[in-house]
């Protein structure tokens, strides 16, 4: 598999702490660790200051030394965002004691499997819409509204709006509206993939792990990818 975009990023933050890359891995996940804090931490207040920390934490602590291929990055931030909640409770003990503002569906400091996968499918989505707005925008339009996908990583889903509306907000008919929809989803896939495709260094990570994610997507929003096609190869 040839090098990808984002790791090509990571290298340069790694060997020359390339200010711009650095930028761009901060607005890139910013969204995705503040949502993962808000299920690790108390409160809201211990988020957005874990959050504000968080870089400073990654850049100190030598961890971008250690993300090389062919890891798979998504392992790689979970583990490292994990790390580091354990380690700002531990260097802030009152917050563990707070008066807790935010529901959290698991012990504070830890995240559940099936949690991770949500919140990194929720950043997923968020990523490849974003690809797909500078692509087809109209694609992007009518995904949104039809499935409900937020506009960050952190927002919470949108409510769907019925096809007989959406069709009337973009000035379709009904069978237009479902053409543009088809040619959306399959669309998106490509975006979806090319995401994925970012994170992992072999083909058999790029399998497993698209695997994973897409059987996540389809239980979050059913219909919103489309099998892939039978090219003989899989997923």
């Amino acid at each position: 598999m040839s090098l990808t975009t984002q790791w090509s990023q990571i290298e340069r933050m790694r060997e020359h702490a390339d200010e711009t890359a650095w930028r761009w891995f901060i607005e890139r996940y910013r969204g995705y660790l503040r949502a993962v804090l808000k299920r690790m931490l108390p409160s809201a207040d211990c988020v957005e200051t874990a959050v504000d920390e968080f870089w400073g934490y990654l850049f100190q602590s030598g961890l971008v030394a250690r993300m090389q291929r062919p890891m798979r990055f998504r392992a790689f931030l979970v583990g490292t965002l994990r790390n580091y909640a354990y380690d700002w409770l531990r260097r802030n003990p009152r917050a563990q004691h707070a008066p807790t503002t935010i529901d959290t569906p698991a012990p504070i400091g830890w995240l559940p499997e099936d949690e991770e996968v949500a919140l990194w499918v929720h950043q997923l989505l968020h990523l490849a819409l974003q690809r797909l707005v500078r692509m087809q925008p109209r694609h992007a339009q009518v995904l949104r509204g039809c499935y409900g996908l937020g506009d960050a990583a952190d927002s919470p889903p949108a409510v769907p709006v019925s096809p007989s509306q959406m069709a009337l907000e973009m000035g379709l008919t009904r069978n237009a509206l479902h053409q543009l929809t088809h040619r959306a989803r399959e669309t998106f896939r490509q975006c979806i993939v090319e995401e994925v495709r970012q994170t992992v260094s072999t083909e058999g990570d790029m399998a497993d792990e698209l695997a994973v994610l897409v059987e996540a997507v389809g239980r979050r929003h059913p219909g919103l990818v489309p099998p892939a096609p039978d090219t003989g190869v899989r997923p």
